[in-house]
């Protein structure tokens, strides 16, 4: 990069020593304005010729780098979104649960991870319950868990108080 940045200062320099001999010598007259004119030109065209090289060569093709790039960072967008997604969906399961055990009036921790639906929806799939729960309490969330997060008994999780210490 900083060699092409060389060269193309170079150029510029060249193109501007050219540029001032060629108005120097030309008359004030008619035909030196003619001159004067192609100088900026070759002015012009030495400060964008490297720009022109950038651009694409057919209708079909990109400037070199920027479809890349584009590409490149709606792929790191959409992983962004991704995981924003399943740690809200991950936090607002915990909170519903919960709210679930406080109303079946016991004290929990839960700790819920997600997996990837076969819609792309992030999905509940496992729930680690950590607290004192009596068997009516433990039976009614296995239920609740199933039939209202579709969480099956077989991936949820029950660790005592005394198991989480």
């Amino acid at each position: 990069m900083m060699e092409w940045v060389r060269q193309w200062l170079l150029g510029l320099v060249s193109a501007a020593l050219l540029c001032a001999l060629i108005t120097a010598l030309l008359p004030k007259t008619g035909a030196g304005r003619v001159g004067r004119l192609a100088a900026g030109l070759l002015m012009a065209l030495a400060m964008l010729g490297p720009l022109a090289q950038a651009l694409p060569q057919t209708a079909a093709e990109e400037p070199q780098g920027l479809g890349d790039y584009i590409a490149r960072r709606e792929e790191e967008l959409s992983r962004q979104r991704d995981q924003t997604m399943k740690e809200v969906i991950q936090r607002e399961t915990e909170a519903y649960i919960l709210d679930k055990g406080l109303q079946l009036g016991a004290e929990i921790s839960v700790s819920v991870t997600c997996r990837m639906g076969e819609e792309g929806v992030w999905l509940p799939d496992e729930a680690v319950i950590r607290g004192s729960l009596t068997e009516e309490q433990r039976s009614a969330l296995t239920q609740w868990l199933d039939s209202q997060l579709d969480i099956p008994a077989q991936r949820q999780m029950y660790q005592s108080e005394e198991a989480s210490a």
